[in-house]
């Protein structure tokens, strides 16, 4: 029974925190993208507020100036996350370190964003990240280069500042 009680407390409080960083994200004008797990009559039964046990949140974007290092570190509370998007914000290399926090994240897109070399140290802690997008940022070639010697996988196209590929992908028209 203790173990039950437990068990349930735990997972409220996941789903609690789940809610509670979706409202904030969307509060400050984010997309969250969510999986539905649940066949349509649960989702009718359950209702919206109860319904979240059986979704996850797969993908975010954020842009604007109310985006900030705060905001991520309540994106890192949705751990289930394979995709982020940021987008002309106020984010900085300290932000990068909530992402760190993401285990299943696999794409990362920051575009106009504030982050430098610095940062990317940060990165190099997603061991799921396939594809790094870094457009008009700080970020140098040698910032690059060190990221890259811990995840070789990731490598610059040309025409964008730094575009990386995944590993075992290949893009049309590179071959």
């Amino acid at each position: 029974m203790t173990v039950l009680l437990i068990a349930s407390s735990l997972l409220y409080l996941r789903i609690s925190r789940s809610i509670s960083a979706i409202r904030e994200i969307e509060r400050l004008g984010g997309l969250v993208q969510l999986q539905t797990r649940s066949p349509k009559w649960l989702d009718t039964y359950l209702g919206d507020e109860w319904i979240w046990a059986f979704r996850k949140p797969l993908r975010i974007e954020l842009h604007g100036p109310k985006i900030d290092d705060a905001t991520l570190q309540t994106v890192s509370d949705l751990n289930t996350v394979k995709s982020i998007v940021i987008y002309d914000t106020r984010i900085t290399d300290a932000g990068l370190k909530s992402l760190a926090q993401m285990p299943n994240l696999e794409t990362l897109l920051i575009q106009k964003s504030r982050i430098t070399d610095a940062g990317l140290k940060h990165l190099t802690h997603l061991p799921a990240l396939k594809d790094l997008w870094l457009i008009d940022t700080e970020v140098t070639d040698d910032g690059f280069a060190e990221l890259q010697r811990a995840m070789p996988w990731l490598w610059p196209i040309d025409g964008e500042q730094y575009a990386p590929v995944g590993r075992d992908r290949t893009r049309p028209g590179l071959e």
